[in-house]
């Protein structure tokens, strides 16, 4: 998971959105987390099915985001 977690901070950088836009994305989609509990999951202090949830449904909700706006790197397709 260690991978996801870095695929999703270069993923925000790249795209110059914020952690607090992840969180608003995450809860359209039926997850809900605070900024607090999306640090720990990014920094690997949160683990358990509820991290995994997170990490999958942001790299969906961020990988959608780069395929329309045109902003998907080569390197993110590993």
């Amino acid at each position: 998971m260690e991978n996801e977690r870095f695929r999703i901070k270069e993923m925000l950088i790249r795209n110059i959105l914020t952690q607090t836009w992840l969180v608003h994305q995450l809860k359209k989609h039926g997850v809900q987390t605070d900024q607090t509990e999306l640090s720990a999951v990014l920094n690997g202090r949160r683990k358990g099915n509820k991290a995994t949830k997170i990490m999958i449904t942001s790299l969906n909700i961020l990988n959608d985001y780069e395929e329309k706006m045109g902003t998907k790197e080569a390197s993110c397709d590993r």
